[in-house]
């Protein structure tokens, strides 16, 4: 089976309005509380899409509570959600993927260094991907793509041709797969 095959329909798929309902009293946090107050705007609960993450490329603080929450609607597993929204981590995601919007284009070593260097705790390949993707940016002129656990499933788990190659990938940063499959 391939997976150009089902090209037509994934065109027509409206993706873009793919959308999570996130309630406020999964979100309450120590640090950035303001903004999180601010997207709840006195509501229960807000629905949050693609399209509305990626209108706020232009206020990055907004744009990584927004992607946090459209790809984490409960705050995912343990105290990830909590690591990266401590004001060091926060303003170390802020710095870096201001850097990578203005270049617009970034080399996987440069990537992988930079996380590696600035060691933000709870930033994995699954949230990290997701600010990649909603930002637009391209790793060695490749657009990236969201790469979490859903997707991992699916890779190790389908018959299409395109991905065999893939195959028995884990949510650990596995530096050749990854790189070779950016898009």
């Amino acid at each position: 089976m391939r997976i150009d095959e089902f090209g037509k329909l994934i065109e027509h798929l409206p993706t873009e309005v793919n959308s999570f309902r996130i309630y406020e009293k999964n979100w309450k946090v120590q640090s950035q509380q303001e903004i999180v107050k601010n997207i709840f705007n006195n509501k229960d609960f807000v629905q949050i899409s693609r399209n509305e993450i990626r209108s706020e490329v232009n206020n990055i603080n907004v744009f990584i509570i927004k992607t946090l929450m459209w790809g984490y609607p409960t705050k995912g597993r343990g105290n990830n959600i909590n690591n990266l929204l401590t004001d060091e981590s926060f303003n170390k995601i802020s710095k870096l993927l201001l850097k990578y919007k203005a270049l617009e284009n970034i080399t996987f070593n440069e990537l992988v260094n930079d996380f590696k260097f600035n060691k933000i705790k709870g930033l994995g390949i699954s949230t990290l991907s997701k600010f990649l993707y909603f930002l637009e940016l391209k790793v060695e002129n490749k657009p990236c793509l969201i790469l979490d656990d859903r997707l991992i499933d699916i890779i190790n788990n389908s018959s299409f041709e395109e991905i065999n190659d893939l195959k028995g990938i884990r949510r650990e940063f596995t530096k050749n797969k990854f790189k070779n499959k950016l898009s």
